[in-house]
């Protein structure tokens, strides 16, 4: 019986040990007699998580940041890599299932959409430069999205008819938006006017760009199959 493969998520959680190895003798540009580093995937998940919304992080730097905080004088770059491509995929595995990109470890705040680790992720590398967009964007005018007691109506892809369906199911703010989830507003929308036809691009997309600040058009071909698979469509 052949052996079911772990998901990127399990790889992550699998328990490894840290280690502190003296080089006897020059490794990846790292000299002999330093102290190196070998973190583990949630060692590297939770500096991920650490890194504040608008703001990114080069690999380099964070290996330099983890050697430092471990008191060695380098952290190992290929286990590094190998780590963080886990901790990117077990992100996108958890948004494939429906978690919200608020959920999950930002990995795009490190992998940057040219460098040769987001050629191997299965994300799209558009995806990634979107993101920092949106929350390079959003950094630069002070506040990194809608307050959570701003109204929907009125913010970008939000037009009167779809405002008064919100209204109508309760979904008033950005918060009660953020709160019920884009795919279940979506639903409840639905459900509540039976035999109307409901575009995904009107209502889907639409509050998921009037979430992030942007025309829903431009939100990226794997944020929209994501959307799209969390309401069955």
């Amino acid at each position: 019986m052949a052996t079911r493969s772990k998901s990127w998520s399990e790889k992550v959680a699998t328990k490894k040990e840290l280690k502190k190895v003296r080089l006897d003798k020059p490794f990846a540009g790292i000299p002999a007699g330093a102290m190196l580093f070998v973190a583990t995937p949630q060692i590297v998940e939770r500096y991920v998580e650490r890194i504040p919304f608008g703001e990114t992080r080069t690999i380099e730097r964070m290996r330099r940041e983890l050697a430092r905080n471990n008191k060695c004088d380098a952290t190992c770059p290929v286990s590094t890599a190998i780590f963080l491509r886990m901790v990117a995929e077990s992100a996108w595995e958890h948004m494939q299932d429906g978690a919200d990109v608020d959920a999950v470890a930002p990995f795009w705040r490190v992998i940057e959409p040219g460098s040769a680790i987001a050629k191997r992720l299965s994300v799209d590398p558009a995806w990634l430069k979107h993101q920092r967009e949106i929350e390079s964007a959003s950094q630069k005018a002070h506040r990194s999205k809608p307050r959570a007691d701003t109204p929907l109506r009125g913010l970008p892809n939000i037009g009167p008819i779809i405002a008064d369906r919100l209204e109508q199911i309760g979904v008033v703010t950005v918060a009660e938006l953020r709160a019920a989830g884009v795919a279940e507003t979506y639903r409840r929308v639905v459900a509540a006017h039976p035999g109307k036809s409901i575009p995904v691009c009107d209502y889907l997309y639409s509050l998921q760009g009037a979430l992030d600040g942007v025309h829903w058009n431009d939100l990226p071909a794997a944020t929209k199959q994501r959307l799209l698979k969390q309401v069955g469509r």
